[in-house]
């Protein structure tokens, strides 16, 4: 499975930074254009689980989010090594600078 780095490119040029260099570590199985680094910068619009999720989907033309608010099947989603399912506030829990994120697709298939 490749994995791509993410950087999106409009966020580096005059976004709102929460502080100037705050990141997050962000991996994914998913290619997105424009998106070419590990460093993904945090700001006022992207400081959750849900909204960085968003921002992937906006940015590969697919939703990642179901209307009921939850997580596509075959998404497997990583704060820090551990499923963000897990943690008491789900999606919404809050981003902080140096977080590890991993976000890809679950390869199925049937034979």
């Amino acid at each position: 499975m490749a994995r791509t780095s993410l950087l999106p490119a409009d966020l580096t040029q005059g976004g709102n930074s929460q502080s100037g260099s705050a990141s997050i570590q962000l991996k994914t199985s998913m290619l997105i254009p424009e998106l070419h680094s590990e460093d993904f910068p945090l700001s006022d619009s992207i400081n959750t689980m849900e909204a960085l999720i968003l921002e992937l989907g906006r940015r590969a033309k697919v939703s990642l989010i179901n209307s009921k608010g939850d997580l596509i099947d075959f998404l497997d989603v990583k704060l820090n090594g551990k499923n963000i399912n897990f943690f008491p506030d789900g999606l919404a829990t809050r981003l902080k600078p140096g977080d590890h994120v991993l976000v890809r697709l679950i390869a199925i298939g049937g034979g």
